[in-house]
């Protein structure tokens, strides 16, 4: 199994966590998720809020998953979102 963890921060534009448009557009490319809301990040040395994407497969269509953070980083308005897949252990 893999889970695929999308890293994302606030809209350049409004400072803003958009994550309402997130969940939206992950929901485009798989039926399940999980988000993590209260997270804080870095970027460029500057402390903002964040949150993650989680995403469980038996595997990760690399593909799919490049596609969904290009399209993410389009609509959120980001310079840069995280995209880590990682082998894991586990059972649906």
């Amino acid at each position: 199994m893999q889970n695929l963890i999308y890293y994302i921060g606030e809209n350049n534009t409004t400072h803003k966590r958009e994550y309402s448009k997130a969940i939206s557009t992950v929901k485009e490319y798989f039926n399940g998720f999980n988000i993590n809301l209260n997270q804080i990040g870095m970027w460029k040395g500057q402390q903002e809020k964040c949150y993650t994407i989680s995403i469980i497969e038996s595997s990760v269509n690399q593909s799919k998953a490049i596609q969904l953070q290009k399209h993410l980083k389009e609509i959120l308005k980001q310079d840069s979102i995280l995209m880590a897949i990682t082998n894991i252990q586990g059972k649906f």
